[in-house]
């Protein structure tokens, strides 16, 4: 066994002609990306800050500057093999082809640890950041979970209105932030900052209170999708369309809520027989929907028979006008 075999070029490049085992798919630009990935992986946003803080200090900068003379050096020497061994395989490659068959293995390895090793810092660096995230912010680790959570759940009818029952978690990092800003001034602004952040919230609960206070003595008439106009609507369209019939709708998020209906929006009369039933608003307010005194006779070739009728919308049944015999 000659450990110190090497193979020329000629039968490097008739290897790789003949080997099929693996398919090229990494591009030029794939391949960069993979490396500027790596770099900042593990260089800016995990050890930068690290060794500025507790080792180099100022210093930090004449490092970036001979990790970059280094880098240029490293990037001339592949450069210089890659014109000499027009081969991918990198260091093993060109290991085997200049110095040998035990070099070329021990050059495989070192690279093998290399990427190991690469990888051992990327996921050291993450998880101290994943470990402090849930350490000092739990509570937006918990806020952020369940708001994924309901846009998970329920896809089709988000707003953010739906993110009210996880409102109280959202005040509480606003009070937070506040906190913490107050406690990055000097000690001789930070007593005032602290009364100034007790004060603010304080002042917000009272008014919230009151309003709460006010409204249970002196409560309001429903308004929005809850008055008894709109619920009238709602219920004729549930009673009216069948499961799979599609209801053109102002907002069809809110009919699909509150029906269990298919909506859709229009606006167009020659889109009109893409539903079988038609909400129109009467009264302002609703601009992407055809207004209407036109929606009668949109469209010749449909048939609108008005099913419900209140103060605030009319619903009409479409159909298409038979033709002639």
């Amino acid at each position: 066994m000659n450990l110190l075999r090497r193979k020329s070029v000629t039968d490097l490049q008739t290897e790789a002609l003949t080997d099929h085992s693996l398919k090229r798919a990494l591009g030029a630009l794939n391949l960069t990306m993979l490396g500027i990935g790596a770099i900042i992986g593990t260089g800016i946003f995990v050890l930068t800050g690290t060794v500025a803080a507790q080792n180099a200090g100022p210093a930090v900068v004449l490092s970036f500057v001979l990790a970059g003379v280094a880098s240029v050096f490293a990037a001339l020497c592949y450069s210089e093999f890659a014109s000499l061994v027009p081969m991918a395989g990198s260091a093993y490659t060109y290991g085997y082809a200049t110095l040998g068959e035990i070099f070329a293995w021990i050059i495989g390895w070192d690279l093998i640890l290399e990427y190991a090793l690469g990888a051992v810092t990327v996921a050291i660096g993450w998880s101290g950041y994943v470990v402090s995230f849930l350490k000092d912010d739990l509570h937006l680790a918990a806020y952020s979970g369940l708001t994924v959570i309901l846009f998970v759940l329920w896809p089709e009818q988000q707003g953010l209105r739906y993110l009210f029952p996880i409102l109280p978690f959202l005040v509480y990092f606003c009070y937070r932030g506040m906190r913490v800003s107050a406690f990055g001034l000097t000690e001789r602004y930070r007593r005032a900052g602290d009364w100034l952040t007790l004060g603010v919230w304080t002042g917000v609960l009272v008014s919230f209170l009151l309003a709460s206070i006010r409204l249970a003595l002196h409560p309001t008439p429903l308004a929005g999708p809850f008055q008894p106009a709109t619920t009238a609507m709602f219920e004729a369209v549930r009673q009216q369309a069948a499961p799979g019939d599609v209801v053109i709708f102002d907002k069809p998020r809110l009919m699909r809520l509150m029906t269990d209906r298919d909506a859709i929006l229009i606006d167009r009369c020659d889109e009109l027989a893409k539903g079988r039933f038609v909400v129109v608003r009467k009264a302002g307010g609703a601009t992407a929907q055809i207004a209407p005194g036109e929606i009668a006779t949109c469209d010749p070739a449909l048939e609108l028979t008005r099913v419900f009728d209140n103060r605030l919308y009319a619903v009409y049944r479409i159909a298409r006008r038979p033709g002639p015999a």
